[in-house]
């Protein structure tokens, strides 16, 4: 559970376990004032304390109470398997090269971007033949993809929204932009839009849920 967001700084959430189980009793009060994604509480409620979790970052306070939520296990499942049936192999399109090695088509696994040049400077991909994850420079074929990818608008939803003014978001807005989806390539922004529509065809979705979610299902 605790690897579902990136988070700097997270304890062992074993090592945490252990501390909240000697130092705490079942029933008491277990308080974090600086949660950060919110391990300490997590392990609380699990071992039967009850928790208080504090932070002045709200992506903190965000990211763990996401984490703690109960899910449903298969209403989840079957959430992502109706999904990956509407939109798997498009997105699947966005992301294919070929091997440098044997010339297979192969799935990009990651970019590593030139923020200047708006463009990738290496390749990460796995390669089916081979049986490896591999790296390459992007070729000519490559970079001629993205580019017609990219002249394409994107049809489904995604947040337009400005980054709030503060501390929080100051390095967004010093190193990416002042919008949410500068954090994004144009690559991922079209990938992520077409996720958050369930899938569902661009021109099936009239609307959208201001900054949440589509009104489609």
């Amino acid at each position: 559970m605790y690897v579902m967001h990136k988070y700097w700084a997270r304890k062992p959430h074993n090592v945490v376990h252990e501390y909240v189980k000697n130092y705490s009793k079942e029933g008491e009060v277990v308080l974090d004032p600086f949660v950060g994604s919110g391990v300490t509480v997590i392990e609380a409620v699990k071992l039967g304390r009850k928790a208080i979790g504090i932070d002045l970052n709200p992506m903190s306070i965000f990211i763990s109470r996401m984490t703690g939520k109960p899910a449903d296990i298969i209403a989840i499942t079957n959430a992502f398997t109706e999904i990956s049936e509407r939109c798997e192999k498009e997105i699947e399109s966005y992301y294919k090269t070929d091997c440098s090695k044997c010339g297979t088509v192969a799935r990009i696994l990651a970019s590593v971007w030139d923020r200047v040049e708006d463009r990738p400077m290496e390749i990460r991909y796995y390669c089916p033949r081979c049986k490896k994850k591999l790296r390459k420079k992007p070729s000519t074929a490559d970079l001629s993809a993205l580019q017609k990818l990219n002249k394409r608008p994107i049809r489904t939803w995604y947040p337009r929204d400005e980054f709030p003014n503060g501390i929080t978001f100051a390095q967004g807005r010093r190193e990416a932009g002042s919008h949410f989806y500068d954090l994004f390539t144009k690559r991922n922004l079209r990938a992520l839009s077409r996720l958050s529509a369930r899938g569902a065809s661009p021109d099936s979705c009239p609307g959208s849920i201001y900054g949440i979610h589509r009104v489609c299902r």
